[in-house]
């Protein structure tokens, strides 16, 4: 499945191709020379993500910019980008908004973190950080 985000051609072609740890792909968005393209090759990655792992269930994914308007809606979203990257809805049909954040930390390991927005009852945070390269859940 291809990425649905808006700004994925601006990235180059080979950024996901090929890659053997959490760290490699750490260390190429690392390497990108924009601070945009590294944050949109991270929300690149979360969705492709959140799309392959079965632990969220992923029935449907829309990136910001095509989040329909009943579920915008139905989770009190503004009409604009700000706050979120995208939404899911699970297969038992539990909308969850979500943002992505890439850091890097000067004289530190780089952390890269991913957290979903919680939904309403409070539960449904995921993050990723690279020093386990896998993600820690929380509800």
């Amino acid at each position: 499945m291809s990425s649905r985000h808006p700004r994925v051609r601006s990235l180059p072609p080979i950024l996901f191709r090929g890659l053997t740890s959490f760290r490699d792909l750490e260390a190429r968005i690392a390497d990108l020379p924009e601070e945009l393209q590294r944050g949109d090759a991270s929300e690149v990655f979360v969705e492709a993500y959140l799309w392959l792992t079965t632990v969220w269930q992923v029935a449907d994914l829309w990136v910001v910019g095509q989040v329909p308007l009943d579920v915008r809606q139905a989770l009190n979203l503004p009409a604009d980008a700000k706050g979120i990257d995208g939404v899911f809805r699970t297969r038992s049909d539990v909308l969850v908004p979500y943002q992505v954040k890439h850091r890097i930390r000067p004289l530190a390991s780089r952390v890269w973190t991913a957290a979903s927005c919680p939904d309403p009852k409070g539960r449904r945070a995921v993050s990723f950080r690279s020093r386990s390269a896998l993600p820690r859940l929380h509800d």
